[in-house]
C-alpha cells in the first residue's frame, strides 16, 4: 500500500470532519445510481458519472497494459479479472481513514482493488491509485504472498512513477517521485531492518524511510542489474526463500554492500528514465445496473475489508456489516454479493440446497457462485454427484483454481476415488503459494494411495506453517492418514 505524509493529513482532515456529511446514500434513499462495468480485465462496480467511470475504465486498461508490456515484458498467461470498488471522492472517506486507493490480495476469495479516481492519473493522488493498481500487476508475475514486503512496495512505488499519453502512446517510467527528494540526504532503511517489515505492520511516518529504501532498491536493479532483477524476479515466483535467493544472486549486496550502494545511487541521483511507445489498450465493455440489494451488499463488503483502515473497532464494522447485508437480503433474498459477505467474513450458509441453485443460476458465469453453492451442498450433506458437477462447472469458469481443484479433490476422497483425488490435489499444488488446506489434502491422498513416506514429507510442512498451533480439523486428518498408513502395513510389521 502507497502512502503520503500529504496523504495522511488529506484524509485526516477529510475524515474527521466530512464523515456524517458524506455517510453513502443508496440508490433507494437519493443517492447515486451504481453500474457494473466488464472490461477484458476488470469487473468495476462504481457510483461514478457515467463519462467519468468509463474513463476510470479506460484508465485501468490502458495502465495495465503499459505496467505489463514496459516493465515485464509482456503477459504470460490469463488471469481472472480483478473487481475493483470505485467510489466518488466524498464516500470514500466514510469507509477508510488512509489514502485514496488499496489494492487487497483476498477479499470474497479474490483480490480486489479499492479507489477514488479524483484528480487525473499525472497526479498525486493518481500515483497511489497506480501504485495500488501496480501491486495487482506484479501479482500476475510474482504472487503477493511470495513478495517480500519491501520488494512489493518499492516494485509498486517505482510502477506509480509511470506516465502515459493515451494520443500518442508514449510511455515513461522511472522519474524521481517528488515526496522522495530529500532521501539523498537521509539515510537509507539496513537491509537487516527491510527484511523485518512485516505485511501486518501498519503505516506510521517512522516507516517511511523503508518505503523510499525499497524504492531507491528496485530503481538501482532496474538501471544497473535489470538481468539479475529477473533472476530475483523467478526465484521469488517459484517459492524460493527470499532472502536466500538474494544472498545467492546478490552476494555483493549484503548489509553493508547493499548501504554502501545505495547511499552513492541515491546520493547522485541520476536515475535512468525509460521511454517507450505503448499503443491505447483495445478492449470491450458491458455496463449492467446494480440493484439495491447489490449496492447494500458491496457496502457491507467495505466495512469489512476496509476495517483496518477505519477508525472504526472491528465490532462496530461487523454490525454495520450485518446491518447491509440483512437490508440487501431483504430486498432480495436471492442477492449473490450479500451471501458472499455472510460467507467470507461471518462463516454462514444457508441451510437451503434449492436457494443456493437459485442464487447461482443468476450468476452463471461467475466462478464462485458455483464454488459457494458447492460448500452449501457440503454443509448440507449434498448428494456427492451433485458437488462434484457443481465444482467441475466452477473449475471450467476457473481453470487451475486452487481453492476449486482442492475441494473436488476431497470430494472424490469422500467417494473413495483416491486416485483421482490425488491426482486432482497434485494440481492444486503445482505452483506455489501453497493453500495450507491444499496440503492437507495432498496427504491424505497419498496416505491413501500408499505413498506414506511421502505425505510425511509433507506432512512436515504442514506442521511447519502451523507450527504449535495446529487446528483440530488438521491435526484429526493428519491423525487418520497415520491409521491408514499404519493399516497398510504388513501383519509381519
Amino acid at each position: 500500500m502507497a502512502f503520503r505524509f500529504w496523504a495522511a493529513a488529506l484524509a485526516s482532515v477529510c475524515t474527521s470532519g466530512c464523515i456524517a456529511s458524506s455517510f453513502p446514500k443508496t440508490p433507494a434513499h437519493g443517492g447515486p445510481a451504481w453500474e457494473e462495468i466488464t472490461t477484458d480485465h476488470f469487473i468495476v462496480d462504481t457510483d461514478l458519472e457515467p463519462s467519468e467511470a468509463a474513463q476510470l475504465v479506460r484508465d485501468l486498461e490502458n495502465m495495465r497494459k503499459v505496467m505489463v508490456e514496459v516493465v515485464f515484458g509482456g503477459e504470460r498467461e490469463p488471469k481472472i479479472k480483478v473487481r475493483v470498488l470505485a467510489l466518488r471522492t466524498d464516500e470514500f472517506g466514510h469507509f477508510s481513514a488512509e489514502a485514496v486507493g488499496f489494492y487487497l490480495n483476498r477479499v470474497l476469495f479474490q483480490p480486489i482493488l479499492v479507489t477514488s479516481p479524483g484528480g487525473d492519473w499525472d497526479t498525486f493522488t493518481a500515483d497511489i491509485r497506480k501504485h495500488e493498481l501496480a501491486h495487482y500487476v506484479s501479482s500476475l508475475f510474482v504472487d503477493m504472498e511470495l513478495q517480500p514486503r519491501w520488494f512489493a512496495e518499492g516494485l509498486a512505488s517505482y510502477l506509480e512513477t509511470v506516465r502515459y499519453d493515451e494520443k500518442t502512446g508514449t510511455v515513461e517510467v522511472g522519474r524521481h517521485p517528488p515526496d522522495y527528494q530529500y532521501l539523498k540526504y537521509a539515510k537509507p532503511a539496513f537491509l537487516d531492518e527491510l527484511w523485518g517489515w512485516s505485511r501486518a505492520e501498519p503505516y506510521e511516518s517512522m516507516r517511511a524511510r523503508f518505503y523510499q529504501s525499497s524504492w531507491g532498491i528496485l530503481h538501482y536493479l532496474f538501471d544497473e542489474r535489470p538481468d539479475d532483477l529477473r533472476d530475483y524476479e523467478r526465484a521469488l515466483a517459484n517459492g524460493d526463500d527470499p532472502k536466500k535467493a538474494w544472498q545467492q544472486l546478490f552476494p555483493d549486496l549484503d548489509q553493508h554492500g547493499l548501504s554502501e550502494v545505495l547511499g552513492k545511487y541515491l546520493y547522485r541521483a541520476n536515475f535512468k528514465v525509460t521511454k517507450s511507445t505503448v499503443r491505447p489498450a483495445v478492449f470491450s465493455m458491458q455496463r449492467v445496473p446494480l440493484s439495491e440489494a447489490d449496492v447494500l451488499a458491496l457496502r457491507a463488503t467495505l466495512y469489512m475489508a476496509l476495517q483496518p483502515k477505519s477508525r472504526r473497532s472491528l465490532e462496530e464494522s461487523r454490525e454495520l456489516a450485518r446491518k447491509n447485508v440483512a437490508e440487501s437480503l431483504g430486498y432480495d433474498p436471492l442477492n449473490f454479493w450479500a451471501h458472499q459477505v455472510n460467507y467470507f467474513y461471518f462463516d454462514k450458509l444457508p441451510d437451503s440446497a434449492a436457494l443456493a441453485r437459485q442464487v447461482t443460476a443468476r450468476r452463471r458465469d461467475n466462478w464462485l457462485a458455483w464454488y459457494w453453492y458447492a460448500d452449501v451442498l457440503r454443509t448440507n450433506k449434498g448428494p456427492l454427484d451433485e458437488q462434484r458437477s457443481v465444482l467441475l462447472k466452477a473449475l471450467e469458469l476457473a481453470p487451475g483454481n486452487v481453492m476449486v481443484l482442492t475441494d473436488l479433490a476431497q470430494v472424490e476422497g469422500r467417494a473413495g476415488n483416491w486416485p483421482e483425488a490425488l491426482e486432482l490435489s497434485q494440481k492444486a499444488i503445482k505452483a506455489p503459494p501453497y493453500l495450507a488446506e491444499s496440503l492437507v489434502t495432498y496427504t491424505a491422498a497419498l496416505s491413501h494411495a500408499g505413498k506414506c513416506d511421502d505425505a510425511l514429507i509433507v506432512e512436515s510442512k504442514i506442521l511447519q506453517y502451523f507450527k504449535e498451533k495446529i487446528p483440530p480439523s488438521v491435526q484429526q486428518s493428519l491423525t487418520e492418514n497415520h491409521d491408514v498408513c499404519a493399516a497398510l502395513k504388513p501383519a509381519s510389521r
